[in-house]
C-alpha cells in the first residue's frame, strides 16, 4: 500500500520507495501454518516487482523489488529441508506456489525483453 501511493515519478517518491524496498529484505516469511502461508502467498503476489510500473527510472525499482524478494525467498530455499510442505495446508500451498510462479515467470519475460534491448557491445 505503502509504494502505491508513491506512484507519481518524483525524485522523492522513487528515494521512498526505494528505502522501503531496501527496508523489506529483512522481512521473515511464516511458511509453517496455513494461515501463515496464506499471508505469505498474498505478500509475494502484492510485492510482484511487474505489478507497478513507474514512468521513469522503473528498472531501478523493479531491481529493487526482484533483490528484496530474492532476499527473502532464499532462506526458504534451503531451510527446513525434511520439513516442507507442511501437512494440512494443500489449498494454502496451491496459492503460495501460483503466487511465487507468477512473479517468476513475469521476471524470466521482463528480463528477456530487457536483453533484447542491451546493445551487443554493451554485454
Amino acid at each position: 500500500m505503502e509504494l502505491n501511493t508513491r506512484r507519481i515519478d518524483t525524485s522523492g517518491a522513487r528515494s521512498e520507495s526505494l528505502s522501503i524496498i531496501n527496508g523489506m529484505r529483512h522481512l521473515k516469511l511464516e511458511v509453517k501454518t496455513e494461515g501463515g502461508l496464506s499471508a505469505s502467498a498474498s505478500f509475494v503476489a502484492k510485492a510482484n516487482p511487474l505489478n507497478r510500473a513507474p514512468h521513469k527510472r522503473k528498472s531501478e525499482l523493479h531491481h529493487a523489488l526482484c533483490n528484496m524478494l530474492s532476499s527473502i525467498l532464499a532462506p526458504l530455499a534451503g531451510g527446513g529441508k525434511g520439513q516442507w510442505p507442511p501437512p494440512g495446508v494443500q489449498r494454502a500451498l496451491t496459492v503460495w506456489y501460483e503466487a511465487v510462479a507468477r512473479v517468476r515467470m513475469q521476471i524470466i519475460h521482463w528480463a528477456d525483453k530487457q536483453s533484447k534491448h542491451i546493445p551487443v557491445s554493451k554485454c
